[in-house]
Protein backbone atom coordinates (compact mmCIF):
# COMPACT_ATOMS: atom_id res chain seq x y z
CA UNK A 1 0.00 0.00 0.00
CA UNK A 2 2.07 2.88 -1.39
CA UNK A 3 0.34 6.37 -1.72
CA UNK A 4 0.63 8.41 -5.44
CA UNK A 5 -0.14 11.16 -7.80
CA UNK A 6 -3.36 11.01 -9.99
CA UNK A 7 -5.73 12.82 -12.05
CA UNK A 8 -8.98 10.85 -11.18
CA UNK A 9 -12.04 9.26 -13.41
CA UNK A 10 -15.34 9.22 -11.94
CA UNK A 11 -14.97 5.88 -10.08
CA UNK A 12 -12.12 6.81 -8.33
CA UNK A 13 -13.68 9.92 -7.54
CA UNK A 14 -16.56 8.32 -6.04
CA UNK A 15 -14.43 6.13 -4.00
CA UNK A 16 -12.59 9.31 -2.57
CA UNK A 17 -15.71 10.98 -1.86
CA UNK A 18 -17.14 8.20 0.31
CA UNK A 19 -14.27 8.36 2.19
CA UNK A 20 -14.22 11.79 2.84
CA UNK A 21 -17.55 11.72 3.51
CA UNK A 22 -17.10 9.43 5.98
CA UNK A 23 -14.28 10.87 7.69
CA UNK A 24 -15.74 14.36 8.01
CA UNK A 25 -19.18 12.72 9.12
CA UNK A 26 -18.53 13.13 13.08
CA UNK A 27 -16.30 16.65 12.25
CA UNK A 28 -16.86 19.37 14.29
CA UNK A 29 -16.78 22.48 12.04
CA UNK A 30 -18.38 19.78 8.98
CA UNK A 31 -21.38 18.81 11.33
CA UNK A 32 -22.27 22.40 12.01
CA UNK A 33 -21.99 23.87 8.33
CA UNK A 34 -23.80 21.09 6.81
CA UNK A 35 -27.33 19.44 8.05
CA UNK A 36 -26.65 15.93 6.93
CA UNK A 37 -23.90 13.40 4.94
CA UNK A 38 -25.77 13.82 1.88
CA UNK A 39 -25.01 17.56 1.82
CA UNK A 40 -20.93 16.92 3.06
CA UNK A 41 -20.86 14.57 -0.14
CA UNK A 42 -22.14 17.39 -2.50
CA UNK A 43 -19.74 19.33 -0.85
CA UNK A 44 -16.54 17.13 -1.53
CA UNK A 45 -17.87 16.10 -5.11
CA UNK A 46 -17.36 19.88 -5.71
CA UNK A 47 -14.11 19.94 -4.22
CA UNK A 48 -12.61 16.73 -5.53
CA UNK A 49 -13.21 18.09 -8.64
CA UNK A 50 -11.57 21.72 -7.83
CA UNK A 51 -8.57 19.91 -6.28
CA UNK A 52 -8.36 17.07 -8.89
CA UNK A 53 -7.78 20.43 -11.32
CA UNK A 54 -5.50 22.92 -9.46
CA UNK A 55 -4.23 21.17 -7.05
CA UNK A 56 -2.92 17.50 -6.72
CA UNK A 57 -4.84 14.43 -5.19
CA UNK A 58 -2.81 11.47 -3.38
CA UNK A 59 -4.11 8.39 -3.06
CA UNK A 60 -3.41 4.93 -1.83
CA UNK A 61 -2.66 1.99 -4.11
CA UNK A 62 -5.70 0.47 -2.89
CA UNK A 63 -7.94 3.05 -2.31
CA UNK A 64 -8.02 3.42 1.47
CA UNK A 65 -7.11 6.66 2.04
CA UNK A 66 -6.89 10.06 0.31
CA UNK A 67 -5.25 13.81 1.03
CA UNK A 68 -6.26 16.84 -1.03
CA UNK A 69 -3.73 19.34 -1.38
CA UNK A 70 -3.54 22.95 -2.64
CA UNK A 71 -0.24 24.26 -4.10
CA UNK A 72 1.31 27.49 -3.36
CA UNK A 73 -0.58 30.85 -5.19
CA UNK A 74 -4.00 28.81 -5.73
CA UNK A 75 -6.79 29.69 -3.48
CA UNK A 76 -9.42 26.70 -2.39
CA UNK A 77 -12.78 26.53 -4.02
CA UNK A 78 -12.15 30.49 -5.12
CA UNK A 79 -14.99 31.16 -7.26
CA UNK A 80 -13.18 32.98 -10.03
CA UNK A 81 -11.67 29.17 -10.85
CA UNK A 82 -15.13 27.55 -10.03
CA UNK A 83 -16.45 28.79 -13.39
CA UNK A 84 -13.64 27.49 -15.71
CA UNK A 85 -14.40 23.77 -16.90
CA UNK A 86 -17.45 22.54 -17.63
CA UNK A 87 -17.66 19.62 -14.81
CA UNK A 88 -16.69 22.04 -12.21
CA UNK A 89 -19.67 24.48 -13.58
CA UNK A 90 -21.74 21.46 -13.50
CA UNK A 91 -20.46 20.65 -9.93
CA UNK A 92 -21.20 24.18 -8.87
CA UNK A 93 -24.55 24.21 -10.22
CA UNK A 94 -25.29 20.72 -8.56
CA UNK A 95 -24.08 21.84 -5.21
CA UNK A 96 -26.34 24.82 -5.17
CA UNK A 97 -29.68 23.56 -5.87
CA UNK A 98 -28.71 20.42 -3.86
CA UNK A 99 -27.03 22.00 -0.57
CA UNK A 100 -29.36 24.09 1.93
CA UNK A 101 -29.05 28.27 1.93
CA UNK A 102 -28.19 28.18 5.26
CA UNK A 103 -25.48 25.86 4.79
CA UNK A 104 -24.21 27.35 1.98
CA UNK A 105 -23.90 30.84 3.97
CA UNK A 106 -22.18 29.08 6.83
CA UNK A 107 -19.87 27.72 4.35
CA UNK A 108 -19.47 31.17 2.83
CA UNK A 109 -18.55 32.40 5.98
CA UNK A 110 -16.31 30.06 7.54
CA UNK A 111 -14.34 30.06 3.77
CA UNK A 112 -14.36 33.63 4.20
CA UNK A 113 -12.60 33.70 7.83
CA UNK A 114 -9.97 30.83 6.70
CA UNK A 115 -8.80 32.41 3.79
CA UNK A 116 -8.26 35.77 5.66
CA UNK A 117 -6.48 33.99 7.95
CA UNK A 118 -3.97 31.90 5.95
CA UNK A 119 -0.20 32.48 6.50
CA UNK A 120 1.05 35.22 3.85
CA UNK A 121 3.66 33.27 3.01
CA UNK A 122 3.68 30.90 -0.17
CA UNK A 123 2.70 27.33 1.23
CA UNK A 124 1.18 23.99 0.00
CA UNK A 125 -1.86 23.88 2.08
CA UNK A 126 -3.60 20.45 3.17
CA UNK A 127 -7.48 21.05 2.86
CA UNK A 128 -8.11 17.39 3.82
CA UNK A 129 -7.21 14.03 4.62
CA UNK A 130 -9.21 10.89 4.86
CA UNK A 131 -8.70 7.25 5.87
CA UNK A 132 -10.88 4.01 4.80
CA UNK A 133 -12.69 3.33 8.52
CA UNK A 134 -11.49 -0.22 7.68
CA UNK A 135 -8.03 0.60 7.47
CA UNK A 136 -7.32 2.94 10.28
CA UNK A 137 -4.65 2.49 12.81
CA UNK A 138 -2.17 1.29 9.62
CA UNK A 139 -0.64 4.43 9.10
CA UNK A 140 -1.83 5.40 6.22
CA UNK A 141 -2.49 9.04 7.14
CA UNK A 142 1.14 9.40 7.96
CA UNK A 143 2.09 7.84 4.75
CA UNK A 144 0.19 9.92 2.56
CA UNK A 145 1.69 13.50 4.50
CA UNK A 146 5.34 11.62 4.29
CA UNK A 147 4.57 11.34 0.07
CA UNK A 148 3.48 14.88 0.17
CA UNK A 149 6.74 16.02 1.65
CA UNK A 150 8.67 13.64 -0.29
CA UNK A 151 6.73 15.13 -3.76
CA UNK A 152 7.14 18.79 -2.62
CA UNK A 153 9.96 19.02 -0.15
CA UNK A 154 10.43 18.35 2.75
CA UNK A 155 12.11 22.06 3.50
CA UNK A 156 9.02 23.47 1.72
CA UNK A 157 6.68 25.31 3.56
CA UNK A 158 3.14 23.65 4.63
CA UNK A 159 0.08 24.88 6.37
CA UNK A 160 -3.48 23.05 7.24
CA UNK A 161 -6.61 23.64 9.54
CA UNK A 162 -7.58 21.12 12.08
CA UNK A 163 -10.83 21.83 13.58
CA UNK A 164 -10.74 17.66 15.80
CA UNK A 165 -8.46 18.48 19.27
CA UNK A 166 -8.10 14.90 19.22
CA UNK A 167 -5.88 15.06 15.57
CA UNK A 168 -3.32 17.69 17.24
CA UNK A 169 -0.71 14.98 17.97
CA UNK A 170 -0.92 13.09 14.66
CA UNK A 171 -0.13 16.40 12.71
CA UNK A 172 2.77 17.00 15.67
CA UNK A 173 4.28 13.89 14.84
CA UNK A 174 4.89 15.19 11.55
CA UNK A 175 6.49 17.71 12.27
CA UNK A 176 3.49 20.06 11.94
CA UNK A 177 3.03 22.93 15.32
CA UNK A 178 0.19 24.62 16.25
CA UNK A 179 0.49 28.38 16.32
CA UNK A 180 -2.91 29.95 16.44
CA UNK A 181 -6.23 28.92 17.71
CA UNK A 182 -9.11 31.02 16.12
CA UNK A 183 -12.67 31.25 16.99
CA UNK A 184 -15.25 32.73 14.72
CA UNK A 185 -18.70 32.17 16.17
CA UNK A 186 -18.93 28.94 16.48
CA UNK A 187 -16.00 27.50 14.74
CA UNK A 188 -12.63 26.83 16.56
CA UNK A 189 -9.68 26.11 14.51
CA UNK A 190 -6.31 24.60 15.26
CA UNK A 191 -4.00 26.43 12.53
CA UNK A 192 -0.83 24.62 12.36
CA UNK A 193 2.55 24.80 9.88
CA UNK A 194 5.87 23.72 9.18
CA UNK A 195 8.82 25.94 8.09
CA UNK A 196 6.42 28.78 8.24
CA UNK A 197 6.50 32.28 9.50
CA UNK A 198 3.76 32.16 12.10
CA UNK A 199 3.38 35.83 12.49
CA UNK A 200 2.32 37.14 8.94
CA UNK A 201 -1.13 36.69 7.67
CA UNK A 202 -2.69 37.36 4.39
Amino acid sequence: MEPHFAKLNKPQKEIINSILTEAFSDDPVFSKIFSNNMEIRTFFNLAIEYVNTFGEIHIMDDNSGVALWMPPGIRFLYIGNSFKTFPLIWKSIVFIITVRLSSIRKLLSISRFSSENHPKESHYYLFAIGVANKSKGMGIGKKLVHYAFSRFGNNKPYYLENSNIVNLGFYNSLGFSLFNTSSFKWYTIFQMGKNLVFSEKA
